[in-house]
Order: structure tokens, then C-alpha cells, then sequence
């Protein structure tokens, strides 16, 4: 549990940035009604995703304190906080592509790139009907290749958005604004907490270590 409860102090403290940043994006930004669409309904995912893992951890220790027995047990939010996660992933995910769209506008260069994040969600989809069937947290074990499986995907399709968006604006000649840097930054450390994610469950297969880079990775924008 000390692991799970790492995660979630983590991502408390990202959702506390991000905030802060929905509150600076809305009053120092001129933005779409797009953009403002997609940045407000991924921080209210977020925030679902925070609670979620927020009642998951309050369950263990708090909750089941006197039964012990009941760290065995699935608690609902921890399945559906998966879900949540690949919501926001995608949505960010495909975001990007969008704004990689606008700036070559090449079906060559996007088409494949889209296809790594339908096949995350996919997966995460999968990963979450599968585990709702599985009454205790020890069974989720089974669901190892696919738990890796939406790692990898996340992994390699943050990686191939940032160095994509890094070419172009290279290729023309532009100057790299605030705003794209962080679109650059905000993939690369998704692909680090994935890829942690990734290294932990593979390594120590028999902990639950992964969850604490696996929580972080919902908080995108």
C-alpha cells in the first residue's frame, strides 16, 4: 500500500499545478472554443481520476484499517480509475496529433500516428472489462501482458508525438514557443512515469511499485 500511497500524494500534487494552470490559461490566454473545451474537460478527468485514487487509498487504510484481510479485495475505484486515465490519455493524445495536423497537414505523417492511441484506448478498454471481473487485486496478476500492453502503447505514442512536433517546428524554422515547449515537456515525462511504469511491473511483478508512476500518468495537461 506504501506504494499506491506515493502515487497518490503525487498525483495530488500535480492536480494542485494543474489548477493553477487552468486557472492562468483562462485568464492570461486567448484561446478557441476548442482549446477551451479539450483543456476544461481533461482537468475535470483528471480530477475524477484524483478522486478516484483518492477513495481507492482512503478504502485501504482507512475503511478496511481493522481487516486486514480486505487489502485482498478489488475496490471499484481502483478499476475505474484505469478507465478514466485512457479517457484523458486519448483525448490529450489525439489533441496533439490535431495540432501536429495543423502545422504540416500530411494524412502520410498522422494516419499511423493515430493509430498508436486507438490502440492504447483499445487496450485500456479491455483492461478494465477484464479486471471488473476479478474479485480480488491479487487476480489482476493475469492481466500482466495487457497491463504492459497499454503501457507500451502510452509510452510509444507520447515518444512519437513530441519528436514528430519537435521536427516540424525545426523544419520550419520556427521559434519554439512556450506553448509548444510544453506540449514537448508534458509528453516526454508521460513516456518517463510510463516507462518506470513499464520497468517496475516487469521487474517486481509480484508488488504493486508500477502504481506509483501509473497514477501520474492521467495528469497530461
Amino acid at each position: 500500500m506504501g506504494a499506491i500511497l506515493i502515487g497518490v500524494f503525487i498525483g495530488a500534487a500535480l492536480w494542485g499545478i494543474s489548477c493553477g494552470q487552468l486557472y492562468n490559461f483562462y485568464n492570461h490566454y486567448v484561446a478557441s472554443k476548442r482549446l477551451q473545451l479539450v483543456v476544461l474537460t481533461s482537468f475535470m478527468l483528471d480530477t475524477a481520476h484524483q478522486m478516484l485514487v483518492c477513495h481507492m487509498i482512503y478504502t485501504y487504510l482507512v475503511t478496511w484499517y481493522r481487516d486486514p484481510s480486505r487489502l485482498e479485495d478489488q475496490v471499484w475505484s481502483l478499476i475505474v480509475q484505469v478507465l478514466i486515465s485512457g479517457i484523458n490519455a486519448f483525448l490529450v493524445q489525439v489533441f496533439f496529433l490535431w495540432q501536429i495536423w495543423l502545422c504540416g497537414k500530411r494524412a502520410i505523417l498522422i494516419f499511423p500516428l493515430v493509430l498508436i492511441p486507438i490502440a492504447g484506448f483499445a487496450l485500456s478498454i479491455g483492461y478494465y472489462v477484464k479486471a471488473t471481473f476479478l474479485p480480488l487485486l491479487t487476480e489482476t496478476n493475469d492481466l500482466k501482458n495487457l497491463s504492459l500492453s497499454v503501457n507500451i502503447m502510452g509510452m510509444a505514442s507520447d515518444i512519437s508525438i513530441s519528436i514528430v512536433f519537435a521536427i516540424l517546428v525545426y523544419k520550419s524554422k520556427a521559434e519554439l514557443t512556450r506553448s509548444a515547449r510544453l506540449i514537448v515537456v508534458a509528453m516526454l515525462a508521460t513516456s518517463i512515469c510510463a516507462m518506470l511504469s513499464l520497468i517496475t511491473v516487469t521487474t517486481l511483478p509480484n508488488t504493486f511499485i508500477f502504481i506509483t508512476f501509473y497514477v501520474p500518468l492521467s495528469k497530461r495537461v
